[in-house]
């Protein structure tokens, strides 16, 4: 369970980070404000959900939590906790390409573990993915209670490009 101070750190974090941006169908009057811009990987199906996998605001990229899941069929793909954390990290960079960032414009990251037992292993795979001592910042959430049973890690991520 998040507790309530990891909830308001999260709450804050997000309000500063959309702090000036608008929905792209809304008119933008003054330089100030961004624009936000949906990013769906390209071979995804259609989205289940009023969910975005990913929006662009100004030169923020905010990439919604992924699971073990196949991006073209969106299927879920069970297997250890290395093999999950590695699928759900490529997910991630699938998302990134996309939308012209890479894993070295990750400046956060909010991991949910079903167990804590998993947090080694999990770590090993996702420091693999960031260059030596140029970590993101992150949150570690354990005791997630997933929708699907098998999953047992899910990351978000938000990245900055200067542009």
């Amino acid at each position: 369970m998040i507790s309530l101070s990891q909830r308001s750190i999260i709450i804050v974090i997000l309000l500063i980070q959309f702090h000036g941006c608008r929905t792209e169908n809304q008119n933008i009057n003054t330089q100030t404000h961004q624009t936000m811009v949906q990013v769906n990987h390209y071979t995804s199906p259609e989205i289940s959900g009023p969910y975005s996998q990913a929006v662009r605001c100004g030169n923020f990229l905010f990439v919604g939590s992924q699971s073990s899941t196949d991006l073209k069929t969106l299927e879920f793909i069970d297997g250890t906790i290395e093999q999950q954390t590695q699928i759900v990290l490529n997910n991630i960079v699938k998302i990134l390409n996309d939308a012209g960032y890479d894993s070295s414009h990750i400046v956060h990251c909010t991991i949910y573990l079903r167990d804590r037992n998993d947090y080694q292993k999990m770590n090993l795979v996702y420091g693999g993915y960031f260059e030596e001592g140029k970590y993101p910042t992150r949150s570690v959430i354990i005791g997630t209670e997933f929708r699907n049973p098998k999953t047992r890690v899910e990351i978000s991520a938000i990245a900055y490009k200067p542009h």
